[in-house]
């Protein structure tokens, strides 16, 4: 201390006996990171030794303390040269620091490429599900009597129906798909587009005495390939049959998954009177229109008198009851 004391003037050797003096009897009470740093801290409030203190970070010592290291330097005396540990502790930072920089780097590239092929690759859930969408169009009356044009779409909605209690398929409403009346050009692809679907269901009734023909067939919307189609030729009463028989048909060719429990719903019957099915098929369908902007009113009062009239044909008509139920309140909630 003597030494660099005497190269430099009195003032000089003042401030270094105050720091000096600081750090032994000053900081005694400190942590040893908080007297190195209170000593950088006194040294920078001077002009002349600010240049000269080096900041070089924390180091670990004994009992892992982390303290704070200022080299002190300048051309004429200290030494520049960072002390090893320091060198060794640069390294090993650079070296964390790229490897952290290059596993985030690996990271972000599989997100991206994750990201890219999901993007690309339908999932399989979503294809299955895409092909086993079905929309059942209104079937088209082929009989002289235009009455039974709501005998037909009574065959197409339980048709619809029993389809659509297989959880297993996609299939959608008799509402969507009445846009779709026969008797017209019908673009089955752009139809499939419009309603999502990868197949629809096209078909006609033609009764005739106590005789009933009824035509399916299940098309493929997106190729317009007939994948299946039959026809039946039956007694009228045994109507009910043929719609059981025609719905596991297609949920047979669409490999739909059935449950015992779907698989008998599919074969009961509404009803076995022809009589109550057709006036039942009418009130449903009135309902339908009313409800699609007719006159609602009127729609519904003629369908109450076929549900009651239906009722009355077959006490045990738990569908018409239903119908019944739901239009009486529809009314009574409209103040009629």
């Amino acid at each position: 201390m003597a030494a660099v004391a005497g190269e430099v003037n009195d003032t000089i050797e003042l401030e270094i006996a105050y720091v000096l003096f600081i750090d032994i009897v000053g900081f005694s009470r400190l942590s040893a990171n908080e007297q190195h740093a209170r000593v950088a801290e006194d040294l920078r409030e001077y002009e002349r030794w600010r240049p000269l203190l080096h900041d070089l970070g924390f180091c670990q010592v004994k009992h892992a303390a982390r303290v704070s290291v200022a080299n002190l330097y300048s051309d004429e005396f200290g030494n520049p040269q960072l002390p090893k540990k320091f060198q060794a502790l640069k390294k090993h930072r650079s070296r964390v620091r790229w490897a952290t920089i290059a596993a985030a780097l690996l990271g972000l590239t599989a997100i991206t490429a994750g990201l890219f092929f999901f993007a690309r690759r339908p999932t399989t859930s979503a294809s299955a599900v895409l092909e086993k969408s079905i929309a059942v169009l209104p079937f088209e009356n082929l009989s002289s009597d235009k009455e039974n044009a709501y005998f037909t779409d009574g065959v197409q909605d339980e048709i619809l129906t029993r389809l659509a209690k297989i959880a297993d398929l996609k299939v959608i409403s008799r509402t969507s798909v009445m846009q779709y009346k026969s008797g017209v050009g019908r673009n089955l692809r752009k139809i499939g587009e419009e309603l999502g679907v990868a197949h629809v269901v096209e078909g006609s009734v033609q009764r005739a005495s106590n005789k009933v023909r009824v035509n399916a067939q299940l098309i493929d919307a997106r190729s317009d390939r007939n994948e299946w189609a039959e026809n039946y030729d039956r007694p009228i009463d045994d109507v009910f049959a043929i719609q059981s028989e025609i719905a596991k048909a297609i949920a047979e060719q669409l490999q739909a998954k059935l449950s015992p429990a779907e698989k008998n719903t599919i074969e009961q019957r509404l009803t076995a009177d022809v009589v109550a099915f057709e006036e039942y098929s009418k009130a449903k369908t009135l309902m339908l229109i009313g409800g699609l902007g007719g006159a609602v009113d009127r729609e519904y009062r003629q369908a109450i008198e076929l549900l009651n009239s239906a009722i009355v044909h077959d006490p045990t008509f738990h569908g018409a009851f239903c119908q019944l139920v739901l239009a009486d309140d529809y009314l009574y909630s409209q103040g009629v």
